[in-house]
């Protein structure tokens, strides 16, 4: 089990040096990394959605993951500033999202495509890629750049 360091950015997970064994670098990495690394932190977060990043390197190893928003049963309110800000102080070159579905269903809303674009447009503005959107439910995942 994963715990939660509230620091300035909340991490979740132990040290960084913890995620250093984490590439991300395909769509099916990135479903199996959120399963096995953030299962278990979200199957005990049924009663709200919960809004993270990884922050990754140039190689996309996963340096950290960083809690961004905690939100209500079914939304999650999302600001790039919010997002971002902890990918600037990392100096990633890409950030993988990921968020929870309490309901169990990890289908993908309107909403959660339309912050995803948004975020995407942001982080080409600021050279820090967005590789993917992981939506989390009930031990299954499902990605953004697939659906």
């Amino acid at each position: 089990m994963k715990s939660v360091y509230e620091t300035r950015f909340a991490r979740v997970g132990e040290a960084a040096s913890h995620y250093q064994t984490c590439r991300i670098d395909s769509i099916p990495a990135a479903i199996n990394w959120c399963l096995e690394c953030m299962g278990s932190y979200f199957d005990e977060r049924l009663d709200q959605e919960e809004f993270l990043i990884a922050t990754l390197d140039t190689k996309h190893y996963v340096r950290r993951v960083v809690r961004i928003t905690r939100g209500t049963l079914d939304a999650s309110l999302v600001h790039p500033r919010e997002v971002f800000r902890p990918a600037i102080v990392d100096c990633a070159a890409a950030i993988l999202l990921i968020h929870n579905h309490p309901s169990g269903d990890p289908t993908p809303s309107r909403q959660d495509r339309q912050i995803t674009d948004r975020l995407k447009t942001c982080g080409e503005t600021l050279g820090i890629q967005v590789i993917d959107h992981i939506v989390v439910g009930c031990g299954r995942a499902v990605s953004l750049a697939e659906c």
